[in-house]
């Protein structure tokens, strides 16, 4: 189903504009399937990431360049996802 919504075979985040197309195909798959999703690739907004977790469209996040790129970010989501509770 996921596939033929984004007519792909294959996803690569490079090959989708921007993390808000990554987020509703996240969604998406987080509504189609009962296993863990992990969210990957150009994740590297702090506030996406923290509404992604908070909503529950992901079970994890892989984070790769966000945070070679800014030391910081977990500290900063952390606390992003800690001050809405």
């Amino acid at each position: 189903m996921i596939f033929l919504m984004y007519s792909k075979d294959l996803f690569h985040p490079l090959m989708l504009p921007g993390p808000a197309m990554l987020k509703d195909m996240l969604r998406t798959v987080k509504g189609c399937v009962n296993i863990p999703v992990i969210g990957a690739g150009e994740l590297a907004d702090v506030e996406v990431v923290a509404d992604m977790v908070e909503k529950g469209e992901v079970d994890f996040i892989a984070l790769g360049r966000p945070i070679m790129n800014h030391p910081n970010f977990v500290e900063e989501l952390l606390k992003k996802i800690q001050n809405k509770h």
